[in-house]
């Protein structure tokens, strides 16, 4: 929600091009209901929630309490710790009138960098497959 859901959005795009089943919530313009209670028991559920979160978010946290869930957050999303599995901070240099996201987005391509290397030859084989895909579509400049 809010200003997590851009870096919400590069994660699911880099973690897809490396696996299949990646979910971004909530898709624009719907509720959350049907698709949190879709989540299979064996989901990793990971939170985006910097300063200012709206008050649905502690309600998401807490309806997915018990759940594997990865918290995403600033110093100030910490309340959140004994709610979720595990919890990763950013620093957004509140030091200046607008944030910083560049810490949560060098996160992400760290965490997705890991999961390829973690998943290795099936996650090459689809990042080429995909890569093949956009030399058909001429999607990219060369």
């Amino acid at each position: 929600l809010r200003n997590a859901y851009p870096v919400a959005l590069h994660f699911r795009q880099q973690l897809q091009q490396v696996r299949p089943s990646i979910r971004l919530l909530p898709q624009p313009g719907q509720t959350l209901g049907e698709d949190l209670h879709d989540i299979l028991d064996d989901e990793v559920i990971v939170l985006f929630g910097f300063r200012r979160r709206t008050r649905t978010f502690s309600k998401v946290v807490e309806t997915l309490k018990g759940r594997h869930t990865i918290l995403i957050t600033d110093p100030t999303g910490q309340v959140y710790n004994q709610q979720v599995s595990h919890v990763l901070v950013c620093h957004l240099g509140n030091d200046s009138p607008f944030d910083s996201y560049a810490a949560p987005m060098s996160l992400v391509s760290m965490l997705c960098n890991r999961v390829y290397r973690h998943i290795g030859k099936n996650a090459q084989r689809r990042t080429q497959g995909i890569a093949n895909i956009y030399t058909e579509l001429d999607e990219l400049e060369p």
